[in-house]
């Protein structure tokens, strides 16, 4: 079977292959005695306030199937944007797909998590934001799109940082007017504002636990990793820069609003990078930099001329995956 081929077709039974890889190590979750609500550490009030009526560090497969869910509905957001914008050549299923796969890759963060929460209101944001690059009167989709970013930074509160995701939004559309950058900080800080006023009003005090954006005193710690996180990241690496001509050509090929939001995406993974690099973030940031790069990926995979590299990078990226989740390494 021509896996890209068939994919890029939207044949039911290459589909179903990837989805029953990317699902399996989530059942191997769901009946395992591993966690299924992030509870260390300090998080923040609202986070606590939606684990606690789950039942916290005691909720189970209840909190897994959750975590699953918004999993797969990042997956079809994803889809949605990417078709719905033309941000690959033809409409398809493969970016969605890739995301799932990047996150079975991970099967320590197949738990509830407060970033779960963020990341479902992050894309939305982002669905509103490549909007700014069709409408001449945009202001009232700034304002909108940090909202909803403010209401994420509530639940994983280094989502603030993505509001550089729309300031760059703003300067590549060309509008970039001070009143509309004063435009997206007033939406973001009117959640904020209604969050923290509301707070004082009832309980007397302002809820600032597990609000922490600052940057972490050494880099992220890279050697408690095994080698299967290692084999990814190597992989990934080497497929982004060996296909980076590739991206470029189908960015100065398309139409200047789709270079526009695929330009955006290089944004984004930029902060992401950053944030696992230098930030307080932990392994919870691949959630972030695995929907650029399932983006990245597809581009690549499309635009891949020669059909047995296209068809032997997908299948190393498979065999990586499945090893990831069975622990060989």
């Amino acid at each position: 079977m021509i896996f890209i081929s068939n994919i890029k077709k939207n044949h039911s039974p290459a589909i179903f292959l990837i989805l029953l890889v990317a699902v399996i190590p989530w059942v191997k979750t769901l009946f395992s005695n591993t966690p299924g609500i992030y509870v260390e550490g300090e998080t923040s009030v609202l986070y606590d306030y939606v684990s606690g009526i789950l039942g916290g560090a005691d909720c189970g497969i209840i909190c897994k199937l959750l975590a699953l869910a918004m999993v797969f509905v990042q997956a079809i957001l994803i889809n949605a944007v990417t078709n719905r914008y033309r941000l690959i050549t033809n409409k398809s299923f493969l970016p969605g797909l890739l995301y799932l796969l990047l996150i079975a890759n991970m099967p320590n963060l197949h738990m509830l998590h407060a970033i779960l929460f963020g990341n479902c209101l992050i894309i939305l944001s982002w669905m509103l934001v490549v909007n700014i690059f069709n409408q001449s009167e945009n202001n009232k989709t700034v304002f909108n799109a940090a909202f909803i970013l403010g209401i994420a930074s509530l639940f994983y509160p280094l989502h603030i940082y993505f509001l550089l995701l729309i300031f760059a939004a703003i300067w590549i559309s060309n509008t970039e007017s001070l009143r509309t950058f004063i435009i997206a900080i007033i939406g973001f800080a009117t959640v904020w504002y209604l969050y923290l006023s509301i707070n004082y009003l009832l309980n007397g005090s302002l809820p600032l636990k597990g609000i922490n954006i600052g940057f972490r005193n050494q880099a992220f710690n890279f050697s408690s990793k095994t080698y299967y996180f290692y084999a990814l990241i190597i992989f990934l690496i080497l497929l982004f820069v060996g296909s980076f001509p590739i991206i470029l050509s189908h960015i100065t090929s398309n139409k200047i609003f789709i270079r526009r939001n695929i330009q955006l995406l290089f944004v984004w993974l930029f902060i992401a990078i950053m944030l696992l690099l230098i930030s307080t973030a932990h392994e919870e940031i691949i959630y972030e930099l695995a929907i650029p790069f399932s983006i990245f990926m597809t581009i690549a995979f499309v635009n891949i001329k020669n059909r047995w590299i296209r068809e032997g990078l997908w299948l190393i990226f498979l065999l990586i995956t499945i090893l990831n989740q069975t622990y060989l390494f």
